[in-house]
């Protein structure tokens, strides 16, 4: 009979993986959010394309590609 043991991970650690896997999602929402606009070819200012870029709330870039399937400017994108 063989046993496994598990490395501990310290909490600070888990809080630290965890952070990377949110971060890592964030960006993959902002890659598809860019790709959905450009294919639509909606036209992004540098100013969008920052905004889009710096956010890391991933429920609000969700929203911003969900509605990236239908607007025709950014305007439309970032209005509430």
């Amino acid at each position: 009979m063989s046993t496994s043991t598990q490395p501990f991970k310290s909490a600070l650690r888990l809080q630290a993986e965890a952070q990377g896997k949110a971060e890592g999602k964030a960006e993959g929402e902002v890659e598809a959010l860019l790709i959905v606009l450009e294919g639509r070819e909606v036209e992004i200012s540098d100013e969008a394309r920052s905004r889009i870029m710096g956010c890391s709330d991933t429920e609000q870039l969700k929203v911003w590609l969900h509605r990236a399937l239908r607007v025709t400017t950014t305007d439309e994108l970032f209005a509430s």
